[in-house]
C-alpha cells in the first residue's frame, strides 16, 4: 500500500512508498545484478538502450532545466539496470521530473526492469539538505528518514 500518490498529467498515478534504510538498500541486489545476455539480449542491445534512455533523459530535463546547475544525469558504467541523476535546485523539483522520468524509462523494452536513484542536494543556509528517491515503474521510494526533511509528496504534486 503507498504511503502517498502522486497524480500525473498523463492520468498516471505514481505511488510513494518510504521505506526503512535496510529495505531501501535492499533493492541494490535486484537492480545491481549483471543482467544475463544470449542471442536474444545481447550486451550491445543492453548497452544502447542504456545510452539512449540516459541522452533521452539529458535532453527532456534540459528543455525545461540548466544542466549542472540544476540537474545532471550520470553516465552510469554498472552493467545493471540502473541508472543515476542529480538534483541542485529546487527548480526541478516538480512532478514534471518525475513525468519526464517515468515517460522516459516506460518508453524502452526493458521499462519494468530499470531504477532511477535520484540524488537531491540542495545548498542552503543550513549548508546542505541531502536525500534521494528511486522511480521503479510507478512507484517512487523513499528512505523513511528523509521525510522528515523533504515532503516528497508536497513538493513533486505540484
Amino acid at each position: 500500500m503507498p504511503d502517498a500518490v502522486i497524480p500525473l498529467t498523463s492520468g498516471v498515478t505514481l505511488n510513494v512508498v518510504a521505506l526503512s534504510n535496510d529495505d531501501y538498500y535492499g533493492m541494490d541486489a535486484r537492480f545491481y545484478e549483471k543482467p544475463s545476455f544470449d542471442g536474444d539480449f545481447t550486451f550491445e542491445a543492453f548497452i544502447t538502450e542504456k545510452r539512449q534512455l540516459e541522452n533521452q533523459l539529458r535532453g527532456k530535463f534540459a528543455e525545461f532545466w540548466t544542466e549542472v546547475e540544476d540537474f545532471e544525469v550520470g553516465n552510469d558504467f554498472n552493467i545493471a539496470f540502473t541508472l543515476c541523476g542529480g538534483v541542485y535546485s529546487t527548480r526541478p523539483i516538480c512532478r514534471k521530473y518525475l513525468e519526464i522520468l517515468r515517460d522516459a524509462i516506460a518508453s524502452t523494452k526493458n521499462h519494468a526492469r530499470w531504477m532511477y536513484d535520484t540524488s537531491v542536494e540542495l545548498q542552503n543556509d543550513d549548508g546542505f539538505q541531502l536525500f534521494g528517491f528511486r522511480l521503479v515503474g510507478n512507484s517512487v521510494f523513499v528512505r523513511s528518514d528523509d521525510l522528515a526533511d523533504f515532503d516528497v509528496v508536497h513538493a513533486y504534486s505540484k
